[in-house]
């Protein structure tokens, strides 16, 4: 047995390679216009979902019996009147919850122009 062997390149061993009859397309990359459509996706299934809610919430208070609808409002709005009135309403655990009762309170359609103005002076405010 010999020790002498003939090397052969492995380049001659490879088959050629056809072209393709179509070059394949590059991939597409969405960039930022999929990043753009996933945010405002986002914004409006937030915002549909906020305003599922809200309405959810009006429907329920409507489907109350006009007694316990009145019952229920009015006991909120007096709640509103003297807790929220108060200095120590300013801050803190009473003043959220001032917050989410005047938010409750707008709910009602008992609650007429007074009743909002008093409650929307109870909500927080934008501020630049």
């Amino acid at each position: 047995m010999s020790t002498y062997s003939e090397i052969i390149p492995l380049a001659s061993r490879r088959r050629p390679v056809e072209p393709l009859a179509h070059p394949p397309e590059p991939a597409r990359r969405w960039g930022g216009l999929g990043a753009a459509l996933f945010i405002g996706l986002t914004i409006a299934a937030v915002g549909g979902l906020g305003l599922y809610c809200e309405t959810r919430a009006r429907v329920d208070i409507a489907a109350l019996s006009p007694v316990e609808r009145a019952e229920i409002f009015t006991r909120t709005r007096d709640d509103l009147a003297r807790t929220c009135g108060l200095p120590d309403a300013t801050a803190g655990a009473l003043r959220d919850h001032c917050v989410e009762a005047a938010r409750f309170v707008l709910l009602f359609p008992e609650c007429g122009e007074a009743c909002a103005d008093a409650a929307r002076a109870l909500l927080p405010h934008a501020r630049r």
